[in-house]
């Protein structure tokens, strides 16, 4: 292969979940937030959760956008690249090597449509309800 395998796992396994950060931000500020209104719907704390919530939305939006669907599809890009440039060399006996890297185009390739998918119910969340405001309970 053209780039170590261990490149393809550091992303799709670890580096890839930088983008959860501000996801999971945002929901605890979301939390906080609704855990203040239901405590004190006067609280002089709600303004500022709110607007710390809604950036914390939108940087998880962004990040999500450059991480998960631009970068993904860059990523499986290369990884087609390389599994096709290997395939024809590899050992055909029992589930050898071509089995393994046939796997790895098909998870590869599956991953990125959850990607996708995931994406279309960004925007269909976002179109919905505009940036901030109330969370769904089922997205």
């Amino acid at each position: 292969m053209v780039l170590n395998p261990t490149f393809y796992y550091s992303w799709f396994i670890g580096l890839s979940e930088i983008s959860s950060v501000p996801l999971a931000l945002n929901e605890a500020l979301g939390g906080a937030h609704d855990f203040e209104v239901e405590a004190d719907p006067e609280s002089p704390r709600l303004a500022r959760l709110a607007s710390f919530r809604d950036a914390a939305q939108m940087v998880a939006a962004a990040a999500f956008v450059v991480v998960r669907v631009i970068g993904w599809s860059w990523m499986c890009c290369l990884l087609l690249r390389d599994t096709l440039a290997v395939l024809p060399t590899a050992p055909t006996v029992g589930c050898g090597a071509r089995g393994i890297l046939k796997l790895q185009l098909i998870m590869g390739g599956m991953f990125y449509l959850l990607q996708l998918f995931w994406f279309s119910k960004l925007v269909r969340f976002t179109l919905e309800s505009g940036l901030g405001g109330a969370r769904p309970e089922e997205i």
